[in-house]
This record gives structure tokens, C-alpha cells and sequence, in this order.
């Protein structure tokens, strides 16, 4: 045998060997693929750092007189301890008015009587202001409310819908002319003395003048998860009597009227 057959026949032999080789590692990855195809076990800490967390809180509202007080005077306390930016709208409308003689003097017209009815209801604080107030600001006067115990208290429920508790409360009156009530909610309301140097203001005087708060109310939305204000209003009813008024260059009376008060705090944001 010439040496180039010897030399092909080694080559052939080669190429076998090359071939057969490749043919059994590629078997051999397709079995290893096949059998490490299998569940990756992670460890119990691993999974509960991963998982992910529910942010559909849903809101429970507690149940009992003490329970709500309780819930209320913490979110008060809360927010106190913390600086916030808020919105406060205070709106007085006047819900009825009777100037007795003063409605009825000579010459009284429909503009002079439209004239005596604002003129009164400015005395009475008929108005709407709504005011932005920043962490920092003193809020004392701003944001009156002290925390409620049992005793202040005529009635109270709660109620909770999504993320959010309400808080209903009805503030009882113990004193003749309501101030200690409304007191407990704001410093923003009229008092004789205010009324008084609203009359003063239009180079006026009265006997008898007296002023009385009913019909105070307090609700709140709480955002359950964080105890943070989510919107106050409070709400109340001021009545105003006068035996006697001397307006300009008419006198008259009694003047009966009321008013209806409310104070709203909104978009409280946390700083």
C-alpha cells in the first residue's frame, strides 16, 4: 500500500472520529438540558421579601363610644405632632332674619329693607373665606379643634368606606349660650362681645343683644391606614336677638335672625 492511500485512509479514519464525537456531545447536552428541567426552590425569607404588597387597604371602623373617642383624639394628636399644609373655608349664611319695627318705618322701601337685611347680616359675620395655611404657620387660631371626652359627647357613630373611617359627632351643649361647645371645635365663632363691636362698627347701638350656638357637629374623614386628616367640617347654628337697634337715623325692634356656620379643612398634605 503506496503512502497516499495510507494517508487517506488515516484521514477517513479522522473524520469518523471527529463526527462521532460531536454527534455524542450534542446527545449529551440535550439530556442535560431535558434532566435539569426542574422547579427552582427559594428560600422562605427570599419569598416574603419578594412578595409583593397589597395597597388596597380597606378601612374598619371601630365600634363603641370609647373606641371612636379614641380614634379621633389620636389622629388629632397626630396631627398635631406632625406639620401639614391645609385649606380652610369658612362660609356663614344667614338663615332667616326679622327686623320688626325697622322693616315697617316711614318711607321703608324694597332696597332701604335689602339694605337693613345685609347691614344686619354683616353684623351677624355673613361671609365666605377660604384660606391656604403652610407647615409653619402659627394654626392655633387656624385649627382649633381639642381632643373630646365622654362627657362632651350627645351622640357619635363611625362608618368606613374604602380607605377611609368617618367619625360623626354631635357635641353636647352645657352651657346657656353653647360656647362651651363649640369652643371645644374653634375659636372662629360669634360672641356677645363680637357681635357687639360688629354693631360698633356701624356707628350703632342695641339693648339686649345676645347671640347663641346650637346644633354643633363634627365629622371627620380619616385615612385609615395613615391616621391622617383627610377632610374636617365642622358645623353649627348661631341665633341673634335684639330688643332694640339704633341704626343711622332709625330705631326699632326686636330683630330675630340665625345663621348657618360652617368651617371645612381640606387638602391637608404632610411635610
Amino acid at each position: 500500500m503506496n503512502n497516499k492511500l495510507i494517508k487517506i485512509i488515516s484521514l477517513l479514519i479522522v473524520l469518523c472520529t471527529v463526527v462521532g464525537l460531536c454527534a455524542c456531545g450534542k446527545n449529551q447536552n440535550e439530556d442535560d438540558i431535558k434532566t435539569t428541567n426542574r422547579p427552582v426552590t427559594v428560600s422562605t425569607d427570599l419569598t416574603k421579601t419578594v412578595k409583593p404588597t397589597d395597597k388596597n387597604v380597606v378601612a374598619v371602623a371601630p365600634e363603641g363610644e370609647e373606641a371612636i373617642l379614641r380614634y379621633y383624639n389620636g389622629s388629632l394628636r397626630l396631627f398635631r405632632a406632625n406639620a401639614y399644609d391645609f385649606v380652610k373655608k369658612e362660609t356663614c349664611t344667614l338663615a332667616s332674619c326679622s327686623a320688626g319695627s325697622l322693616n315697617s318705618v316711614d318711607g321703608a322701601t324694597d332696597s332701604y329693607r335689602k339694605a337693613l337685611r345685609n347691614a344686619l347680616g354683616d353684623m351677624m359675620g355673613v361671609s365666605s373665606l377660604e384660606s391656604t395655611y403652610f407647615a409653619g404657620d402659627d394654626v392655633t387660631e387656624a385649627f382649633g379643634l381639642r381632643e373630646l371626652a365622654a362627657e362632651n359627647i350627645s351622640e357619635m357613630k363611625a362608618s368606613a368606606e374604602g380607605s377611609n373611617v368617618t367619625l360623626e359627632i354631635v357635641i353636647k351643649k352645657n352651657s346657656p349660650d353653647g360656647g362651651d361647645a363649640i369652643s371645644l371645635l374653634t375659636r372662629d365663632f360669634m360672641t356677645n362681645e363680637r357681635f357687639n363691636a360688629k354693631i360698633s362698627d356701624y356707628d350703632a347701638s342695641s339693648t339686649g343683644a345676645s347671640v347663641k350656638i346650637s346644633n354643633v357637629r363634627l365629622k371627620t374623614v380619616i385615612d385609615y391606614s395613615t391616621r391622617n386628616f383627610v377632610e374636617v367640617e365642622i358645623s353649627y347654628n348661631t341665633s341673634f336677638y335684639m330688643s332694640n337697634l339704633n341704626l343711622a337715623y332709625v330705631s326699632g325692634g326686636p330683630v330675630n335672625a340665625s345663621t348657618k356656620n360652617t368651617i371645612k379643612y381640606t387638602d391637608f398634605k404632610e411635610n
